[in-house]
């Protein structure tokens, strides 16, 4: 068997950009997931990872731009607490807006 010697190319002018969701602002969960205008809001893409420090994070990749974004808490849409609205949803909340410089 040949072994595979393509190595990867590196993808300029992204950025690890974090989303948080703290325990404090949901009620009790098991699944959060990020959604947002950076993946056509597909919900199985991005997972949260629940740390003991009762934060909900996750870690993406973005280029510079503006992301409009919402989590799924156990499969219900809510705007970041922490963030800033940034269009009116469907679902009655806002959609949280993320700047990358």
């Amino acid at each position: 068997m040949g072994m595979n010697t393509q190595t990867a190319v590196p993808v300029t002018g992204l950025r690890s950009v974090e989303f948080r969701l703290s325990d404090d602002g949901i009620p009790p969960a098991r699944l959060v997931r990020l959604v947002g205008s950076f993946d056509n809001w597909g919900a199985g893409s991005h997972v949260l990872v629940h740390g003991s420090d009762g934060w909900w994070v996750v870690s993406i990749k973005l280029a510079p731009g503006t992301y409009y974004y919402s989590f799924l808490v156990d499969g219900i849409p809510r705007s970041d607490p922490a963030g800033s609205g940034g269009r009116v949803a469907e679902w009655g909340g806002d959609y949280s807006v993320r700047i990358v410089p």
